[in-house]
């Protein structure tokens, strides 16, 4: 009635095909809906107009205002239905492809005088006239298509303010967005976490930030992000999976899953790590084995400068192939090259400002290379993982598991058929698992090492403190986690590092489980919610010197080692870093051992002063290209 301006009679035969024919189209583009209706109501608040979420739009809603008036020419003004040009391209295409039988039949069959000055007082025949009008402008474009556009664009407009509910609390605040471009305008998708920190400043440190069409709550400062992340962990537990996060994973694995199978995979991979990676003494000779290794690497180096990368890299991914497969890798192993490259390069492409773009507009695949790069990298890094694996389950031995994926398999035999869960233990879980561990195991701690003996060598006074500890209180033997305690400044040195390298400056996205509240606003179910990082490590109101290298955050009067609340590298709450254990372990056997044997210096004609600490931007912030001097120490 509202549309057409009569009803159809219940035995019509053609208002059943109608009504299958709209609810096809709107399963098939109910994603764009929230998008469309985003421009629509843009469009008419332009306008004046409000749209009511109460009534249907109808011709009531219609006022003297939204038409142009040229002598006896009447038209519907161009702000108040959007032109089918404003449409992404996909959407054209699923219109065009969708909606022709309606639109025509409209068109032919329905009773109206398209030849009067003043349209009927009805939708279809105000979007019919303005079609007839476009028709001399755009003749390449079919009037069928046109109509159907327009009218699929109300239809859904319809659908979608009818079955939303009234706002139940105050909203955060945010800058105005674009039309589907929404704050792309005021971020600098290089250095985003700069561009969302100086926005906090405007805002507040809980704010509304529109990436595209995609709404995001961004957690700013200690107080805020530790209120989300720790008191409330439950309702900010979930992970907002992004496009090229479910590209890699598919919802398998750890990092990129939510429900079941996150708790799962999460509880597997605690209790294994506990048994080979943290909290057993067995990590703790990994690690220094690798130390080991190594030192030599950087022994090679004698007299030359070089960059710590590489070998870094290795002793890092090493620590982890120890961990999930039980064995690790000669330094100059293809795998392991392989491995670590593949890592280093998604991590980065991850990062980038052409993923970012995809990941708020997914329709852009075919144009953004980098995700074919990373989907490629992805691919390439299963299939190494299976060949590997393969090679495991020839000598798996039930009673003497080597490493984790040892454990998986085992697992995936007791629990086959046995009950719902073990329908989780199964191949592409694995893969994904060993690899998400690869990555996240791999690219931090190496990341941090570098930034450490970067800043050794920025700062040799604070190098000297740290020599002169170690040497005092370990003296020539091999460094150990327990003389972490006899170790104040070291220990404060180390924190301090990952403090100011600030090397993942936007916690890995979350996910509200349900409405909540948070600073007094409201925050709706499924909502993506950015923890911003680096407001917490660099927040002015918790650390004295944020912008500035100061061990002196982390010791108090008396030199001793004090931990600070507002100390948060591996995130918090439910979704916390979980090899952060090893992480910690890793760190302090790495430098301490590197610092005991080796002195580090900028190379010759290359002062303390030149050494940039400028990040390289990518998922991590890792350090300028580099190179130091190893001198071995007496």
């Amino acid at each position: 009635m509202i549309v057409y301006s009569y009803r159809f009679e219940y035995n019509n035969t053609k208002l059943p095909h109608m009504v299958r024919r709209a609810n096809q189209t709107l399963m098939i583009i109910g994603s764009a809906s929230v998008q469309i209706r985003r421009q629509w109501e843009l469009a008419l608040r332009r306008d004046g107009f409000v749209a009511s979420k109460r009534t249907l739009l109808c011709s009531e809603h219609f006022r003297s205002e939204d038409f142009d008036r040229t002598g006896q020419t009447v038209r519907l003004k161009g702000g108040v239905v959007p032109s089918i040009f404003d449409f992404p391209a996909h959407l054209q295409r699923l219109v065009a492809t969708r909606s022709t039988t309606t639109s025509r039949r409209a068109e032919d069959n329905l009773p109206m005088d398209l030849s009067q000055d003043v349209p009927q007082p009805d939708v279809v025949s105000v979007c019919m006239w303005n079609v007839k009008q476009m028709r001399s402008s755009y003749g390449l474009l079919q009037t069928s298509a046109l109509f159907a556009a327009v009218l699929l664009f109300l239809c859904i407009y319809l659908f979608s303010i009818s079955s939303s509910s009234q706002n139940d609390g105050k909203y955060p605040p945010g800058p105005k967005p674009l039309p589907l471009l929404g704050n792309l305008h005021l971020l600098n998708l290089k250095k985003t976490y700069l561009s969302l920190w100086k926005l906090s400043k405007q805002y507040g440190s809980v704010f509304t930030v529109h990436f595209g069409p995609k709404k995001v709550v961004i957690l700013s400062g200690y107080k805020a992000v530790k209120q989300a992340l720790v008191n409330l962990s439950e309702e900010f537990g979930d992970r907002d999976i992004t496009p090229i996060f479910h590209d890699f994973n598919d919802g398998f694995g750890i990092t990129f899953s939510n429900g079941e199978n996150w708790r799962e995979m999460r509880r597997f991979a605690l209790a294994n790590l506990r048994d080979f990676g943290m909290g057993k003494k067995r990590s703790e000779e990994i690690i220094i084995e690798e130390t080991q290794y190594l030192k030599e690497e950087f022994e090679k180096f004698e007299g030359k400068p070089f960059d710590t990368t590489q070998p870094v890299n290795l002793a890092v991914s090493n620590i982890i192939s120890a961990i999930v497969y039980g064995s690790r890798f000669e330094y100059n192993n293809t795998e392991l090259h392989r491995m670590v490259r593949r890592a280093n390069t998604t991590m980065q492409m991850t990062g980038s400002a052409s993923v970012q773009l995809y990941n708020m507009f997914p329709w852009l695949r075919c144009f953004v290379k980098n995700q074919k790069r990373i989907i490629n990298n992805f691919r390439e890094a299963f299939k190494q993982s299976e060949e590997l694996v393969a090679g495991l389950q020839k000598t798996l031995s039930p009673q003497n598991p080597r490493g984790i994926t040892d454990s998986f398999l085992i697992l995936q035999q007791q629990k086959q058929g046995s009950s719902e869960l073990g329908t989780l233990f199964h191949s592409k879980n694995l893969h994904c698992t060993i690899n998400n561990l690869f990555a996240a195991g791999t690219d931090t701690t190496t990341t941090t090492l570098r930034w450490g003996l970067l800043l050794m060598a920025k700062y040799p006074e604070i190098q000297d403190k740290v020599q002169d500890e170690i040497d005092r209180v370990i003296g020539g033997r091999q460094p150990v986690v327990e003389d972490r305690k006899n170790l104040p400044y070291t220990d404060a040195v180390i924190h301090e590092t990952q403090r100011f390298a600030n090397i993942v400056p936007i916690s890995v996205p979350r996910q509200t489980t349900c409405d909540v509240h948070l600073n007094g606003y409201l925050i709706k179910k499924g909502t993506s919610v950015w923890p911003l990082l680096v407001s917490v490590l660099r927040d002015e109101s918790e650390w004295e010197t944020p912008g500035n290298f100061n061990p002196g955050h982390f010791l108090n009067k008396q030199g001793q080692f004090v931990k600070k609340d507002a100390f948060m590298p591996f995130s918090a709450g439910r979704r916390v870093c979980l090899g952060e254990g090893l992480a910690r372990m890793e760190l302090f056997l790495f430098l301490t051992s590197l610092l005991q044997r080796f002195r580090f210096t900028p190379p010759p004609g290359v002062s303390e002063d030149d050494l940039d600490l400028s990040p390289v931007v990518g998922l991590t912030l890792n350090p300028a290209p580099h190179k130091l001097f190893a001198v071995k120490r007496s």
